[in-house]
């Protein structure tokens, strides 16, 4: 297998090989054919092994051609989150925005959210992702429910690799230069409500409908009891008014 020279430590002797399936290889001084030792971004050949530490290349034979191959920056695969400021094995090529947000009361959703917002404005990652929760009440209804944050720094990540081939060089180079200029954006996000499964929603809203008529009920009687006394009341003032004096003999 064809690979370069990502590092290389003389003081440890050992280093890393980027190979061509772009797995990183671990490899050591004694892993060396010849005496001549490696520099950064050299063309090799080596054998792949499986090691129980990880991928290790064995056999290592340098090229002539120690310094033909170029840095490039390579798009990860795929969309990157973590709560580190870092991203191990890539370099922050370009802050796109800070403090960019997801909300629903789905936590799923809500990082979909914040992806959705991120990719928008061109990002391939968010870095510094954080997570907020707290209680929301359903209008007209005693459901309640928690609400998810998901917010961090959207950026543009890049994993640092070489070539020979004058083509993706021309690339990378055109596209690092149009990274340059760009605006930074704040504190952009969205919010949704997802519906909660019926199994969980109905009982809920069954009990806060019993204890609406419940209450309702409560006050009737308290009213029909009021206005029972009241009625008593006057009865009893209106039977003092007709009934005769008492005379007393003397």
């Amino acid at each position: 297998m064809r690979g370069w020279v990502r590092s290389f430590l003389n003081d440890r002797g050992y280093g890393f090989i980027e190979g061509d399936d772009g797995q990183d290889y671990f490899f050591h001084i004694d892993d060396l054919r010849g005496h001549e030792l490696p520099v950064p971004r050299q063309e090799v050949s080596f054998t792949p092994d499986v090691t129980a530490k990880g991928p290790r290349a064995r056999s290592v034979m340098l090229s002539a051609r120690a310094q033909r191959a170029q840095q490039i920056y390579v798009n990860p695969d795929h969309f990157i989150m973590t709560r580190d400021t870092e991203i191990r094995g890539y370099v922050i090529v370009r802050m796109v925005g800070q403090n960019f947000w997801g909300e629903s009361n789905d936590p799923n959703a809500a990082r979909e959210i914040l992806k959705q917002q991120a990719q928008s404005r061109g990002a391939n990652a968010i870095v510094g992702l954080n997570l907020q929760k707290y209680t929301k009440a359903q209008a007209c209804s005693n459901y309640r429910y928690t609400m998810h944050r998901f917010y961090g720094n959207a950026v543009i990540a890049k994993k640092v690799s070489y070539t020979t081939d004058t083509n993706l060089i021309a690339r990378s180079r055109a596209e690092m230069q149009a990274l340059q200029d760009g605006t930074t954006y704040h504190s952009l996000g969205n919010r949704s409500l997802t519906r909660p499964p019926l199994w969980k929603f109905v009982p809920t809203l069954m009990w806060a409908l019993m204890r609406t008529l419940v209450m309702i009920a409560i006050v009737a009687m308290k009213q029909a009891l009021a206005s029972r006394t009241r009625r008593q009341q006057m009865r009893a003032k209106v039977w003092a008014r007709q009934a005769p004096p008492i005379s007393s003999s003397q």
